[in-house]
């Protein structure tokens, strides 16, 4: 019971909601971002695709987040077939893991 209270990387609940608003914190300070995340806000702009830039993803964290995304609708397929649902929370938090693991690495506004 004890666990389910703390708010650390201990507690895999908070550990997922914390790298959500750090993504949502970065959503919203980017805003090129935001035309992708918010279409409504693109209006007038020019709409910038996720795929622009690819190409600048080299780093072992930046391809591993990838690889877990990758995987989303595999877990939801294979969750589908046997209920094993302690899959899903244990993809949300390997894709947290890695996701956090690119932002130990950046400095300033772009940590979230």
């Amino acid at each position: 019971m004890q666990l389910a209270k703390e708010q650390s990387e201990k507690n895999p609940v908070y550990y997922v909601q914390y790298a959500h608003a750090r993504i949502c914190s970065i959503l919203r300070k980017s805003p090129h971002l935001n035309n992708f995340a918010y279409p409504s806000m693109a209006k007038g702009e020019e709409e910038i695709s996720l795929f622009d830039h690819a190409n600048l993803l080299r780093q072992p964290a930046e391809l591993s987040l990838i690889k877990q995304l990758v995987r989303f609708p595999e877990i939801v397929e294979d969750t589908a077939k046997d209920y094993q649902a302690q899959r899903v929370p244990q993809y949300a938090m390997e894709l947290a893991t890695a996701f956090s693991s690119i932002l130990s690495g950046l400095q300033g506004d772009y940590r979230g």
